[in-house]
């Protein structure tokens, strides 16, 4: 069995995340993984993180995150599926991704 502790992350996400893992269980790639929330990060604990939710279906996602840099981004639709699209840095605090079709989901910015 394997554990992920995180940091931070809504009871929300925590849920889905197991739910994924569990489809993956029945699949047989995996044994077993649970993620458990850990609490909110401090900025003396780590580094600073972003979830941006797309509930309206879009091929164009500007994000105000408000992180003070130009963080790494991670996009998975809302089935759960790694996304990838074209990333433009307004800012140190803005940013835009571009798609090649419209769809809802999350950013994970770090």
């Amino acid at each position: 069995m394997l554990t992920l502790r995180l940091k931070g992350l809504p009871p929300e996400d925590v849920r889905q995340l197991n739910k994924r893992f569990d489809e993956i269980e029945k699949g047989n790639k995996v044994s077993k993984v649970t993620v458990i929330n850990q609490g909110s990060a401090s900025p003396t604990e780590g580094d600073k993180h972003f979830v941006h939710n797309q509930i309206t279906p879009s091929a164009e996602w500007t994000i105000t995150h408000g992180l003070n840099k130009y963080p790494s981004v991670t996009v998975v639709d809302s089935a759960g599926t790694k996304c990838v699209g074209d990333i433009q840095y307004i800012n140190q605090n803005t940013l835009t991704i571009t798609f090649a079709a419209e769809f809802s989901g999350k950013a994970y910015l770090n």
